[in-house]
């Protein structure tokens, strides 16, 4: 490479990297627990969820790629002196869907629900961070006299080609939104899709608290 030339890619490395130093840093994404309770046969936990919708995750949304949040918990016994055991496990999948019409967000909870409606992307975060309990019902493997910790992990995916589905009827009120579907309301049709399913943006993150017995 000539002179000229290495210092035309250095001055482009250093151009690149003022660039990267300059832009503001995303915010880690933060999974919170607090106020777990134990109350008869059932656990419940209080989560907030912070730092998980960026620039990516918007762009992936408002392009007509729906995500899904899921929710991965257990319920551990602790053990002095051993590892911990796990007493329980189970998923939550919650959608983020973008309407391309009526230009919002909606985030739906496990059984396919609206939990909230946003007019853009930072009323999504705060709908995200809101504390919110989620209710788990305690295994019969539980020793007695022991209070099982709850542990949850937050994971931002693609949806299934089967919630994809069910989104869209639901959409539809129980009928066809058109021969394209959700597939064909995306920018760019089921060929951006499949680009899109492979770069969306992946963001997790976990927490495990100690339970206050009643």
């Amino acid at each position: 490479m000539s002179r000229a030339g290495a210092g035309w890619a250095l001055g482009i490395a250093l151009a690149a990297a003022a660039l990267a130093a300059a832009a503001p840093a995303l915010a880690a994404p933060a999974l919170t627990l607090a106020a777990a309770r134990l109350a008869g046969p059932e656990l419940s936990v209080e989560i907030a969820l912070t730092g998980f919708v960026d620039e990516k995750l918007q762009a992936d949304l408002e392009a007509g790629l729906p995500a899904a949040l899921l929710l991965r918990w257990r319920l551990w016994e602790r053990r002095a002196g051993w590892p911990d055991r796990a007493l329980a496990d189970g998923l939550l999948r919650e959608q983020l869907f973008y309407d391309l019409l009526e230009a919002r967000y909606t985030l739906f909870d496990a059984r396919g629900r609206p939990r909230a409606r946003c007019a853009d992307a930072a009323a999504l975060a705060a709908a995200l961070a809101a504390p919110r309990r989620l209710v788990f019902p305690l295994p019969a493997a539980v020793p007695a006299g022991r209070v099982p910790a709850p542990e949850i992990e937050a994971r931002l995916e693609p949806l299934t080609r089967e919630e994809l589905q069910e989104l869209e009827r639901w959409l539809a009120g129980g009928e066809s939104r058109g021969a394209g579907g959700l597939l064909g309301g995306l920018r760019g049709g089921p060929e951006r899709l499949l680009r899109r399913l492979a770069g969306l943006s992946s963001r997790q993150a976990s927490a495990r608290c100690a339970v206050t017995a009643p």
